[in-house]
């Protein structure tokens, strides 16, 4: 790719990839999605040079939960919801230079989970007994949609991952009263050898980066609470039965995969040669700054997990910004893909086209 005209290197925007287990709905379209688009825009006017990049989060396993509910195989319900996401982007005008394709691209799968092996032999990331929990009923490992509960530090319902309350973490382990989804049971203390990311570790270099990087008010009090009360461990893979297959038996947690996605492919995209670690880091020279642009639901992740994880494989501090949106609402109650409570994107746009917005 040849410099831009100033003779700097690249503005990354990033765009997290919607979740293929219902349609994109105006919630998520007028919040990051436009709002990258627009930066995009903008920025290539004014003659920079950019890399944008998306993709489908085709192994959060609410797709395989949609998929049961449903009574049809995981890749059928991606196949479905991808092409209404893909017909949104498109009827909105919205394009990418990165649109990853995991259930598709079998060379996507194997350099992510090749990027892990890289970590994991390099000591970056320590493989180590952890603690995790099952269903007590038919022991499926309980994370993300499958386990159910109160938020421990808000009380809100929340799911495991982050609470949509506060934006904090929540697992089978510290979520209130919890139960599992698939029977609800109660969860059981189980112990597994699996790649983990102990933040802790990473707190000098994190809070470099919060220091450095435009963060809205918003998630500087979300990481100002971790720094106070703690950094958790993440575990990087589970022994479940969704996701990128990595070592016996593990699959990659799928934001443990979204973070080595987002190191990979903005590389493999500016320099195609890119297939290690070395050649990633290598690529990432030609970036010269990365905005984000994100629904405050994952903060946690692109706050903490995600930069954790660049730094400690070697990704040199640049800086970045995050740009967050709140959430949508529809008689009162936020926009749900898993709920069903929205107005989908693709309807929406059939009969109003965003090239007369504005227009009399």
């Amino acid at each position: 790719m040849a410099d831009d005209p100033a003779g700097r290197g690249a503005v990354l925007l990033v765009t997290p990839p919607p979740t293929p287990n219902g349609p994109l709905h105006l919630g998520h379209l007028s919040g990051p999605y436009v709002a990258g688009d627009v930066a995009a825009r903008a920025l290539r006017a004014a003659g920079r040079r950019v890399v944008t990049q998306c993709g489908l989060d085709a192994h959060q396993n609410y797709v395989l939960a949609r998929a049961e509910a449903n009574g049809e195989t995981p890749a059928d319900t991606v196949a479905r919801y991808g092409s209404l996401i893909h017909a949104a982007l498109r009827a909105a005008r919205i394009r990418y230079d990165v649109m990853a394709d995991p259930l598709a691209d079998e060379a996507y799968r194997r350099a992510v989970a090749g990027l892990l092996t890289e970590l994991v032999e390099a000591k970056v990331v320590e493989v180590a007994p952890v603690s995790l929990h099952a269903c007590a009923a038919c022991r499926r490992t309980l994370h993300h949609v499958r386990v159910v509960g109160r938020c421990p530090a808000c009380g809100a319902g929340a799911n495991g991952g982050t609470c949509e309350g506060c934006g904090g973490f929540c697992s089978a382990a510290n979520l209130v009263d919890a139960r599992s989804t698939c029977c609800d049971a109660p969860p059981e203390p189980v112990t597994h050898t699996v790649p983990v990311l102990r933040l802790d570790e990473h707190r000098e270099r994190l809070a470099g980066f919060w220091s450095g990087a435009v963060l809205p008010p918003r998630l500087r009090r979300l990481v100002a609470s971790y720094l106070d009360g703690g950094l958790p461990e993440v575990p990087l893979a589970y022994p479940t039965d969704w996701g990128i297959e990595w070592d016996d038996g593990l699959r990659i947690d799928v934001w443990a995969e979204m973070a080595l996605a987002n190191l990979l492919l903005p590389a493999r995209h500016l320099r195609p040669d890119a297939d290690t670690l070395a050649g990633y880091l290598d690529a990432w020279q030609d970036v010269d700054e990365q905005w984000i642009f994100l629904g405050v639901d994952n903060a946690f992740y692109y706050a903490l997990l995600i930069p954790a994880l660049h730094l400690a494989a070697g990704l040199p501090d640049r800086p970045t910004g995050l740009v967050v949106n709140e959430f949508y609402r529809l008689t009162g109650a936020k926009f749900s893909t898993s709920r069903g409570h929205a107005i989908w994107a693709h309807e929406f746009l059939a009969d109003e086209d965003p090239q007369w917005c504005g227009r009399s």
